[in-house]
């Protein structure tokens, strides 16, 4: 039976026995990015039209998956086969991934009451499940005559006019909702480690094909061990979804790129290569991509725009490569626009007509971004078509390597001294910078909001990977740019954009608020997987080096006995190898994991989903009306409102005569008012006397700990989880 199953499978991935191991690692790679690709594609349109339900979601979505397997999948395993991967290290990466995934499964967070994105996306998701629709109605008739002194808006969810719309980009929120479909509060918060592990998968994968197979597991290892990677993968964040994507798109357009170069090119790339493994740099052959693969490529990197807003500078900084490709007159250039697009086109529809208050409330970075990618898409195809034309004198083009190199240098001794030089600072008035006051003194800190850290980015991805592997990726980096701009390496081409300048950009300007592990968060989608394939890359051409110099000293030294020659030319240069790999291997995870150890099983807001629960067994849907009285309780509303099926409404300032009003109000519409608050002197600061209030919720529990200069080394203690009520009659 075994054999037969192999059978079946080496045939459907169109590759012989021995080519199994290169094609299953690359399938596991490439392929749940497609599955996601299908699954946001089939659920957008269904969620904007309110239906949203499993009855319509699965067959559309199963018919998608389908067809982009067909196309997306084939092109990228006949390319794998050349990779010669080992079994060893499919295997190596396969239990990296599934360790990843059973460790962050098993410490999940519990964020379901809204104190920051995560609870947010939690609760979006439980709406959609249960709803099949992002838009809901402002339960204004159960308030009466009070419309004018209640607001509906809460937390994460925006009032526009008698509707209540959610922050966020809905592609996330419906993948979460298909948790809770398969498996409730358990399924739905654990969906963060499922796509996380194949987010490690995936950089593992496009490791295997910009460095080579054997490399793979130790790509896979250091991003499983990188906390900022675990921790986003333990809580409902949006950054592996978008890890994901993108990781996956610039592996199919690194194919796209190969597969569509012309036989001397290919040649050129593969002679050239300084690859650690024989098959990082080989050529696909004389096969072109079909426009179908090319189409299904760019759409798993416009798809993204459904999951991450700021996907459109990725976009802009990939221009010049779909122009050259186009310049080229490589196949498959033009069908990679029709994806992007048209993916991109999804997203902007997401953005107008179910995000837009919150594309709005960033309308300053959306307007950059749309900028970005218009001027760089504009100019890109204007230098293209002169140089398709006129072509670039050999003169110019020999000086575009070595300034290409330098522009990369400057880049990274820019981030490096930039915290000697100079302090990012932002505006002390705003929400944010009111809230980063209190946290500066809460950690002994002089308070001063105008500080966004920004200047420190460099230093917070040297807390998790290490000033080692952060050299490495640098040096990498710089002979990249120089070999890539040479037409070595042109594997790269569709890695380098991304890796380098985007993972720059939002090294200069995080913009978030930046407390630990919180503002880690910006540090996953590009920035690490970036340093971490550049220094596996700088380990790979390293170590074979060494060997190749080992090989030479070998030889020199041996050449009167040619059989011991052949022996220490057979050994030696592998011992090397592995000695060289075994170190450099040791110097890149151990700071990982030494950074990760003292906080990767500290789970968070555990209690929540109970407390959530209690919550909802206090109210009855059929006949209360909830009065929030205080601002710490609006972090209930969406609690009640979606969880409990319960009208909820803040009072804003309230006092005994609103409060008054409002209940006789909603008395006179025949429901009962539950006048509550985030504990009980609220509600006694009222006139309530303590016999009158019922507690409900009083949790101690803990939250990532928050910290401004230093990495995190435990959690905190949260204590401000309280629900307390009264009920008029």
């Amino acid at each position: 039976m075994s054999r037969l199953v192999t059978g079946v499978v080496a045939q459907h991935l169109g590759a012989r026995r021995g080519h199994l191991p290169s094609t299953l690692l690359i399938a596991l790679a490439v392929g749940p990015a497609l599955v996601v690709t299908a699954w946001l594609i089939a659920t957008f349109p269904l969620v904007w039209a309110g239906q949203f339900r499993p009855v319509a979601v699965l067959p559309l979505f199963v018919v998608l998956a389908v067809v982009l397997l067909r196309f997306g999948l084939p092109p990228v395993l006949r390319a794998a086969v050349t990779l010669r991967a080992p079994w060893w290290s499919v295997a190596a990466t396969v239990v990296i991934a599934g360790g990843f995934l059973v460790f962050a499964a098993a410490t999940h967070s519990e964020q379901v009451v809204l104190h920051r994105d995560n609870g947010s996306y939690a609760q979006i998701g439980y709406l959609l499940a249960h709803g099949g629709t992002l838009k809901q109605s402002v339960p204004a008739g159960a308030f009466g005559d009070s419309g004018s002194l209640v607001t509906y808006e809460s937390p994460a969810f925006y009032q526009v006019g008698g509707h209540l719309v959610p922050q966020f980009m809905s592609g996330w929120p419906t993948m979460v909702a298909a948790g809770w479909w398969v498996g409730g509060w358990s399924g739905e918060l654990t969906m963060p480690a499922l796509v996380g592990a194949a987010a490690v998968l995936a950089v593992a994968g496009l490791a295997a094909r910009l460095v080579g197979p054997r490399w793979a597991p130790l790509a896979a290892l250091v991003m499983a061990v990188a906390f900022p990677v675990l921790k986003n993968s333990q809580t409902t964040f949006s950054e592996m979804p978008a890890l994901l994507l993108l990781v996956a798109a610039v592996h199919l357009l690194s194919e796209v790129i190969v597969a569509g170069a012309d036989a001397a090119d290919a040649v050129t790339s593969t002679g050239a290569s300084t690859g650690a493994d024989s098959g990082a740099e080989a050529s696909t052959g004389t096969a072109r991509p079909t426009w179908p693969f090319a189409f299904a490529a760019g759409l798993v990197l416009g798809v993204g725009e459904l999951v991450r807003l700021d996907l459109m500078l990725d976009m802009a900084l990939l221009m010049p490569v779909a122009a050259w490709l186009w310049s080229r007159r490589r196949a498959g250039a033009g069908a990679w626009l029709a994806g992007a697009f048209a993916g991109l086109a999804l997203g902007a529809l997401d953005a107008r007509f179910l995000s837009w208050p919150y594309v709005k409330t960033n309308a300053s970075s959306v307007k950059l971004a749309v900028a970005a990618l218009v001027a760089s898409s504009v100019l890109s195809f204007a230098v293209a078509a002169l140089v398709r034309r006129y072509g670039v004198p050999p003169r110019v083009w020999r000086l575009v390597p070595a300034g290409g190199a330098a522009a990369v240098a400057l880049i990274g001794a820019a981030l490096l001294i930039r915290p000697y030089v100079s302090t990012a600072r932002g505006d002390a008035t705003s929400p944010s910078g009111q809230y980063l006051a209190s946290l500066q003194t809460w950690a002994g800190l002089t308070p001063d909001g105008s500080l966004t850290y920004a200047e420190q980015s460099l230093r917070w991805v040297s807390w998790y990977v290490g000033w080692p592997l952060l050299a490495a990726a640098f040096g990498g980096a710089v002979v990249l740019a120089w070999r890539v701009l040479r037409g070595v390496d042109v594997r790269w081409a569709a890695a380098l954009p991304v890796y380098v300048v985007s993972a720059a950009l939002q090294l200069w300007r995080p913009s978030i608020t930046p407390d630990h592990p919180y503002a880690d968060r910006r540090l996953v989608t590009v920035i690490l997987p970036g340093v971490i394939l550049m220094a596996v890359w700088a380990a790979a051409a390293a170590t074979r080096a060494l060997a190749q110099w080992v090989r030479v000293r070998a030889g020199q030294r041996e050449q009167k006995r040619v059989s011991q020659r052949r022996s220490l030319l057979t050994l030696t240069p592998v011992a090397v190898t592995a000695a060289g790999a075994a170190v450099m291997s040791a110097v890149f995870v151990l700071p990982a994991a030494a950074a990760t150890a003292p906080v990767a099983a500290k789970r968070t807001e555990l209690g929540e989903v109970a407390a959530s629960n209690a919550v909802c067994r206090s109210l009855s849907p059929s006949r209360d009306s909830v009065v929030l009285i205080d601002a710490m309780s609006g972090q209930w509303m969406a609690t009640i409102r979606d969880q409990c099926r319960v009208p909820v409404a803040l009072l804003p300032g309230a006092d005994t005569a609103a409060v008054e009003r409002v209940s006789a109000d909603i008395a006179a519409v025949g429901r009962t008012p539950v006048i509550a608050a985030s504990g009980a002197n609220p509600l006694q600061a009222l006139g309530y006397q303590l016999g009158e209030v019922k507690k409900v919720v009083t949790l101690t529990t803990t939250q990532d700990q928050q910290q401004l200069v230093k990495k995190p080394s435990g959690t905190k203690a949260q204590t401000d989880i309280e629900f307390w009520y009264t009920r008029t009659p």
